[in-house]
């Protein structure tokens, strides 16, 4: 099993990539909440709940990126062996998740745009009923963690 030194942790970009997701989800939500609240809704009271709607998601955003998001870096960590995938994650809850080897069916390497331009990759692990993600990951480790599992099919298939 993957011991010690077999565990590995994201790279520091990652936290970059949550912190952007985080800080572009709050001034969208923000902005819906400010429309819904002059267009929509005609009501002073209404107006009120959209700033204090507005506020909450502020402080919880400013939460997440400054102590929520370098925890979850600290606490993620990955093994994607001949054995199969072992992975740790989670602050509040902690979730851990096994995929033998022989039910991983394939392995898919994902980047958007901002993955690319930070240098990440999206692994996703596929079996017979579920996927799972792996990372951010960087992209030259994600080649590497589909061309193990190639090279693991290929040395196993059937003569």
């Amino acid at each position: 099993m993957c011991r010690g030194d077999r565990w590995r942790t994201l790279p520091v970009a990652a936290v970059g990539l949550w912190r952007l997701h985080a800080v572009a989800s709050a001034v969208i939500f923000s902005a819906l909440l400010w429309l819904a609240g002059w267009y929509w809704w005609p009501s002073d009271w209404l107006k009120a709940l959209a700033w204090i709607g507005i506020a909450v998601g502020a402080v919880s955003t400013v939460a997440e990126l400054i102590w929520l998001i370098p925890r979850r870096w600290r606490a993620y960590r990955y093994c994607l062996d001949e054995r199969g995938l072992r992975q740790r994650e989670g602050v509040l809850v902690a979730r851990s998740l096994t995929v033998p080897a022989n039910q991983i069916l394939f392995v898919d390497v994902r980047e958007g745009p901002v993955q690319r331009a930070l240098g990440l990759s999206t692994v996703r692990i596929g079996t017979l009923g579920s996927t799972h993600d792996l990372g951010p990951v960087g992209a030259e480790e994600a080649a590497a963690l589909a061309q193990a599992h190639l090279n693991r099919t290929v040395d196993h298939a059937p003569r």
